[in-house]
């Protein structure tokens, strides 16, 4: 059965969607606001990059995409209440967090094709 969502580009995504992603310094994870598809195609795969090296006790992990082109770093921000990210498939809730998205490749001023 076809589906009637638009197509995302694979997580690797783009140099336009990596760069809509970065967030050029410390925000809020309920400030992200709602990305748009192709850039949110990026997103939940690095949040969870990110949330699978938490363990008890940390408050603050990094982690790189698996091309190595993104990094994300979480720190949770204590009493900061609930985050909520609105997304076209729903709402991701959880503990608010700093977070920070940098594009790695344009420290190596990498293009992509």
């Amino acid at each position: 059965m076809p589906s009637s969502r638009p197509a995302v580009r694979p997580a690797r995504g783009g140099l336009a969607a990596r760069r809509r992603l970065v967030t050029g310094g410390e925000v809020r994870l309920s400030d992200l606001g709602e990305p748009d598809l192709v850039a949110f195609g990026l997103f939940p795969q690095l949040l969870g990059d990110a949330l699978a090296t938490w363990r008890p006790g940390i408050t603050r992990t990094v982690a790189t995409s698996n091309d190595g082109s993104m990094e994300i770093r979480l720190a949770l921000l204590p009493g900061g209440g609930q985050a909520e990210v609105r997304t076209p498939d729903g709402v991701l809730c959880g503990p608010e967090h700093l977070m920070e998205i940098i594009d790695l490749s344009a420290d190596r001023g990498g293009e992509e094709a």
